[in-house]
């Protein structure tokens, strides 16, 4: 059983994240890697598993520079700005703590999928 859990569920995640855009100057693609035609199925889960978290991290940046664009430019009041910054805590915490839970769940999926295979 993971450790974590987000409090956010699948779609206040998805809300809080098309909330804020993505910054047009920063755009990162996780780097590839080229797939060996002898490359087992196993490297190949595994390669396509670290992608994934690579995508999940890269798209926590997205309410950081929306949060810096709009407290600089936004006008914001001091209970605007209160509350958008425990919103951005809040979301983010839960945001990673969905990263960490999708890697131990990773984690105990390949251990099982080990035990599996000494029997």
């Amino acid at each position: 059983m993971p450790t974590f859990r987000s409090k956010l569920d699948d779609t206040e995640r998805r809300k809080f994240l098309f909330d804020c855009p993505k910054n047009a100057l920063r755009h990162y693609e996780p780097p590839t890697v080229n797939r060996l035609p002898s490359m087992s199925e196993t490297a190949r889960k595994t390669d396509q598993q670290l992608r994934d978290i690579q995508y999940r991290l890269s798209g926590l940046t997205r309410p950081f520079d929306w949060y810096a664009y709009q407290s600089t430019h936004g006008n914001w009041d001091a209970e605007q700005f209160r509350v958008r910054s425990q919103s951005l805590v809040r979301n983010t915490v839960a945001l990673l703590a969905g990263v960490a839970s999708y890697i131990t769940d990773l984690r105990v999926a390949g251990l099982l999928a080990g035990v599996d295979e000494q029997r």
